[in-house]
């Protein structure tokens, strides 16, 4: 038998040690000479508009070193492909949690109290909370200038709260549905689901004076975070090194940009590190959960079992923006019936 070295053997967990003994390094524990803590103002509304700003206690408190709003990150954005998401919300809110100002301060404590002296003045809105109904073509649209964003799978012809739509299938499905001797029809809800990683997103930036930018980010994908930083801040990837540290909980949610680029802008603005935590009801509220989803299904069967027919009708709600959606839509849904033998079948996804 042959002597493998690989096959066969166990294959031990390398950073088993240092988690278990608490050397392991995390972005939190990343705290570089003369780092800064920001936190975010947020709005309590799910849909309204932004009338003014009173940022003045808030830059008179002491220890603050910066504070930004929209106006000062005007026409930023940033998502995962879709970039429709603002740095800092411009004009309007699109959902109850979204950051309109960040206060960078000497510590957590300052950076938090100085936030929460900011005035903000809404116009409140009638929120869109239900996918159906804002798919629906009379519906307010929540993004009246999407032809401007870039990255759509498909732009589309004109504005729309639907940013991604498909219809595929196989067979003629209303033939199929005439051999079926049972027709069977239901509708199916999944909630938006958080999977409640004890790690919050965190991230620590250090822009040099030559423009270098130093990243440390619970983000498990340290070159797309980069290309998305770039993007959002207007720089070239090549300033910018992330440094891989050890991510405490992901499943799936901790690819997209979050505070990156804001740490990047108050790190420029004041000449030093800049650390966002996020807290866990920030992350319940404003993280990035599992899109909830209503699928709707109707199959045709014959009494012996055979499947002459399949439906189904599928919406995602992506929320306010478009830009936490991997791949501009979520993938899969092409390969629904990919088990079954359907001779027709056809799937319509929003």
């Amino acid at each position: 038998m042959a002597d493998f070295r690989v096959i066969g053997r166990p294959a031990g967990r390398t950073e088993g040690p240092d988690k278990t003994t608490g050397s392991a390094l995390y972005a939190f524990d990343v705290c570089p000479p003369g780092t800064l803590w920001a936190k975010a103002l947020r709005s309590p509304y799910p849909a309204a508009r932004v009338k003014a700003i009173d940022v003045s206690q808030a830059e008179a408190f002491p220890g603050v070193n910066a504070v930004l709003t929209g106006a000062d990150v005007a026409g930023r954005l940033q998502g995962r492909q879709v970039r429709d998401v603002p740095l800092l919300a411009q004009d309007v809110v699109r959902f109850a949690g979204e950051k309109v100002a960040v206060v960078a301060a000497d510590n957590e404590e300052t950076a938090q109290r100085a936030a929460g002296m900011i005035r903000v003045e809404y116009e409140e809105m009638e929120p869109l909370l239900n996918a159906q109904e804002a798919a629906r073509p009379d519906a307010r649209l929540i993004h009246p200038d999407m032809g401007a964003y870039d990255g759509f799978r498909r732009p589309p012809a004109q504005p729309s709260n639907v940013f991604f739509s498909a219809s595929f299938g196989i067979g003629d499905v209303d033939a199929g549905f005439g051999e079926a001797d049972l027709i069977f029809e239901d509708e199916y809800r999944c909630g938006r689901t958080h999977p409640a990683f004890f790690e919050p997103r965190c991230c620590v930036v250090s822009v040099e004076s030559d423009g270098r930018a130093h990243v440390w980010s619970s983000n498990k994908t340290p070159f797309g975070l980069r290309q998305a930083l770039a993007l959002a801040v207007g720089v070239d990837e090549g300033s910018i090194v992330v440094h891989p540290v050890h991510v405490g909980g992901d499943f799936g949610s901790k690819t997209a940009p979050f505070d990156e680029p804001l740490a990047y802008l108050l790190s420029v603005k004041t000449g030093r590190p800049v650390k966002i935590v996020m807290d866990q009801v920030e992350e319940l509220g404003a993280g990035n959960p599992k899109h909830a989803a209503v699928m709707r299904v109707r199959t045709g069967v014959t009494r012996d079992g055979v499947i002459t027919a399949h439906l189904q009708e599928m919406y995602f709600d992506s929320g306010a923006y478009a830009g936490l959606m991997p791949l501009g839509a979520l993938a899969g849904v092409d390969r629904i019936a990919a088990n079954w033998h359907i001779p027709n079948a056809r799937f319509e996804q929003y």
